[in-house]
């Protein structure tokens, strides 16, 4: 998303004019890929952790 933005590292800072001109690239199916990827790295990050108990 950052990329998406015109951004680079975590570190720099961007406008809000910057996130009000790039919003609209943000799709329903991009948004729900970049969810189903955020559940299934908690997932396996809650396995792992559940493994170490």
């Amino acid at each position: 998303m950052r990329g998406m933005m015109g951004l680079g590292g975590l570190d720099d800072d961007f406008s809000e004019q910057t996130l009000n001109e790039n919003v609209h690239l943000l799709t329903d199916e991009l948004l729900h890929s970049i969810n189903a990827l955020l559940v299934d790295a908690g997932n396996d990050l809650l396995k792992k952790t559940i493994r170490k108990l």
